[in-house]
Order: structure tokens, then sequence, then C-alpha cells
């Protein structure tokens, strides 16, 4: 068999790249039903990963139907065509709720992608029929499962009143509650951020572009907390805040910051976006990041690696939220009880946009 490397720097979990790319193959007719499936040792040798993975990805082939095991005696093609045999397990209908029907960039230019990613993430791991409503609250027939995101407060509430199985996705990182929730972790991929920043590129004067609401309250907080662990103080004029997300807003927060003195060697931009009208701010003004200024962002939306220069950011795990929430709704199912919430982790990916502070 040719040899397949599985993205490891993606964000999409292994076993569900290889999840993908063994049902295509599959699907496409290389097997039929009854046939003898490939061996461990042949996935590790064709694939290049863990055992783990392989198990992860098994067992999700077993639980979605495509395959079968036979206790020694390997594992087989349980159908070609799950989710249309009368055979396989019948999986509930799964409605994403509060999604726009129109596409996404249209809705929202400046956070499509956070959406995007989180129901790619769904549709790619959830194993059943999947709608998406615009708004909040079912309409019509009442559905048996609901993924909502960002709900109001009162929405999971309602969907249990009704008996309907749901996660919730909290994207704005509040308080989760202790059940039926998958929230990030925007902290940890911070405090990196400046460890990273003060530690090991010897900035002591940093400052930061926020956008001024509530919904970004964690990252700003997550700065301050990074600050005082490196007994850095936080300097309320270091801190500029926007009223919305876009590259403009972006561009005019860095020159504010430009005309201070001492300006800030190093800037934390709270997205992706604003990161990049905040790098345009910086070469109009005649100077070079990271030479003379170092950004960096918060996301790792699509493209942030081909930003001249590629840019330092926090990464979220959108994909995996939509990914872990399916995974959550499908225990619901089968336990029929709440189950605990869970908490992702954020982390810094390092590129080119940050440079030793050489002042």
């Amino acid at each position: 068999m040719d040899k397949i490397k599985i993205d490891k720097n993606n964000g999409i979990p292994k076993y569900i790249q290889l999840k993908d790319l063994l049902v295509r193959e599959i699907a496409t007719g290389n097997f039929r039903t009854g046939d003898k499936f490939y061996t461990e040792r042949q996935l590790i040798d064709k694939y290049q990963v863990s055992t783990a993975t392989i198990g992860n990805t098994m067992r999700a082939m077993v639980r979605d139907g495509w395959l079968t095991r036979r206790r020694g005696g390997g594992t087989y093609i349980d159908s070609i065509s799950p989710q249309l045999d009368s055979q396989a397990v019948q999986v509930p209908e799964l409605l994403l709720e509060g999604w726009p029907r129109e596409p996404l960039r249209v809705r929202d230019s400046v956070n499509w992608f956070i959406r995007n990613e989180i129901q790619n993430g769904i549709l790619n791991t959830y194993p059943g029929l999947v709608k998406i409503a615009a708004g909040h609250g079912p309409g019509g027939n009442k559905p048996q499962s609901v993924i909502t995101l960002v709900p109001s407060s009162l929405q999971p509430e309602k969907l249990a009143a009704k008996g309907i199985h749901y996660i919730v996705i909290d994207v704005n990182c509040g308080v989760p509650p202790a059940q039926n929730c998958v929230t990030i972790n925007q902290l940890s991929g911070i405090y990196e951020l400046i460890a990273y920043l003060v530690r090991d590129l010897g900035h002591q004067h940093i400052g930061m572009i926020s956008v001024n609401n509530s919904s970004h309250a964690a990252r700003i907080a997550g700065f301050q907390i990074g600050l005082r662990s490196f007994d850095l103080p936080f300097r309320e004029k270091y801190l500029v805040r926007t009223i919305t997300g876009t590259e403009e807003d972006g561009r005019k927060a860095m020159m504010q910051l430009l005309e201070l003195k001492p300006r800030p060697t190093a800037v934390f931009v709270d997205t992706d976006i604003k990161a990049i009208g905040a790098i345009e701010a910086v070469k109009n003004a005649g100077l070079r990041v990271p030479e003379d200024i170092s950004i960096a962002g918060f996301d790792d939306i699509p493209g942030a690696d081909s930003i001249s220069p590629p840019l330092t950011t926090v990464k979220v795990p959108y994909y995996r939220l939509g990914c872990e929430a399916a995974i959550m709704l499908q225990e619901r199912q089968q336990r029929n009880q709440d189950i605990s919430s869970r908490i992702l982790h954020t982390s810094l990916v390092i590129r080119n946009s940050c440079g030793i502070n050489d002042g």
C-alpha cells in the first residue's frame, strides 16, 4: 500500500481524518460487504499513525456501522453504506439550532470561520442526518436532539423541559454549566503567549487591542494574569478598545499605540483579523514586524500562516468544539441522561510576527 501521512497540524483529530479516508475508500467500491478489512499493522504502515489513533478510528467505524469485529478473526466490512442499510443502528436526526441559513461569509464577514469550523466538526463527526435551523427555538416537529450555538440563557432549560437531548457550544467562554456544555479555556493559550513574549523574547512593554464588549473579557483577563505572572504592571494606556472586529479597527487601534511614549514593543490583538490591520498600521508608519514591534493574534484563522509576516497566534480548536459536541450528544443519547461539561484548551502557535526585543 502507498504511504499516506495524516496532517497533524490542521486541528482536526487524527482519528477523524483517518476515518474519513477509510470511509471514502469503502464507499468508492474498494471493498464489498463481508470483505476482510485492513489489519492494524497495514494501517500503521499506510497512514503513519499510532495504535491509539487506529483504535479510536476502528471504534468509531464499528459504532457507525461500517465495520464489524470478530473475536480472534479480524475486522470485516459490515456495510458499504451504513446510513442506507436497514440493519444499521438508527441515529436520531440532529438539529443545529442558532445557525444562519445563508452562507456564513455573507452573514458575518468577521467571524464566519468560527461557525464554519464548528459546523464542519459536527457534520464530520455526527453519524446521523443533520438539519440546520436559523435563529433559536426549533420549529415544526419536535427534534430528538439539538446542538445549540451561543444560546440565550433560557434556551437549555426550554430544551430540557421538552425532553430534547441537547448540547450547548459556548464560544464566548462564560462560566459553563456543570452539564451538557462544551467550551474553551482561553487563558491557557494567552498565558503561553505572554510567557513566550516575556521569557523567550525579552519584551517588557506589552500592549493589547481588544473589542469593547463582554464577549472578550476572558481574553483581557488572560492578558492581565499573564503580565502579573511575570511581575509586569498592567498599563491601562497600553489597552486600546475597539468598537467592532474589523481590520480597520485593528489598524486604528495600532496607530494609537504607536503614538505612546514609550510605545509597546509587542502587542497582543484579540483576533487575527484585527491583527492584520495592526500589522498594516506598523508598516504604514515605516516600522517593521517583528524587528520593531511584535504582533500576535488570537483564533488562528485560515490563512494566518500566509500573512506577511506569518502570524503568531493563540489557536482556538473550533473544529474540535464541533467534534466534541457531536460526541457528547451521542453519549447523551446512549445514556439518556445529562453528562458533565467539557473544556478544550487554546494553545500558542509560533510563527514569524514576533521577534526578540533588542531595545
